[in-house]
């Protein structure tokens, strides 16, 4: 019996050994570099567009002619992105859209939220909560705002970047901001740097753009491409 109790003893440490490692190793970098993200305050970014900070990322909302909103990302907690919205004087029910940067839990974890909501997103999408899909290129009116979207597939498989009447371009997780520097996402994050990295030039080559918006690194006016 007591070599027994030794085995399963040895048994537990091991295994709470292994448990500190992989916490060393891999939480604790994660954790710091999603620490040294800079999101937005919630509040009013530009005229018309409005960020709400849930947590490390931004959930963005976009007023229409309309009166209506479009929402860019979801965000992870539904109660941090209900209490963004109270704070703005915006009832969730007003948003009509949602345009999904990409389908990472922290940019769909509170759709929820917004359940009259058309859920728009790449084409090469596995998720489900999607329910219209737009191809690279391919231009829609929603509320009467002007959506472009672009594939940028870097940091993930369906994520895309879209181009709001022709002068205000939502990164999502494609880019960093630092100083107004356009760098790489996370590397840690990315499915692939050498692809994020094609990924930037192509938003570089978008004609006509006046601010760029990320979802974790804030907004430029004067964003500096590499």
């Amino acid at each position: 019996m007591k070599k027994k109790n030794i085995k399963k003893r040895v048994i537990i440490v091991a295994g709470i050994v292994l448990v500190l490692i992989v916490a060393g190793v891999v939480v604790v970098p994660m954790l710091m570099q999603m620490s040294s993200m800079s999101p937005l305050e919630t509040g009013e970014v530009i005229p018309g567009i409005y960020a709400i900070k849930d947590g490390y990322v931004n959930v963005f909302l976009i007023k229409a002619p309309s009166g209506k909103y479009i929402a860019v990302d979801a965000g992870s907690s539904a109660s941090n992105v209900r209490n963004g919205m109270g704070s703005l004087g915006i009832p969730a029910g007003d948003v009509t859209a949602v345009i999904l940067t990409h389908t990472h839990g922290d940019h769909t974890g509170a759709l929820s939220v917004f359940e009259n909501a058309v859920v728009y997103g790449s084409v090469n999408t596995r998720s489900k909560s999607i329910s219209k899909t737009l191809s690279d290129g391919e231009l829609v009116e929603i509320e009467g705002i002007s959506v472009k979207c672009f594939d940028t597939p870097g940091h993930y498989e369906d994520s895309v970047s879209y181009l709001i009447n022709d002068n205000v371009l939502f990164t999502g997780d494609n880019l960093s901001l630092r100083n107004n520097n356009v760098e790489l996402f996370v590397s840690r994050f990315n499915s692939s740097d050498e692809q994020q990295e094609l990924d930037i030039k192509k938003l570089a080559g978008i004609a006509g753009v006046q601010y760029i918006i990320t979802a974790h690194f804030g907004f430029s006016e004067r964003a500096i491409f590499p």
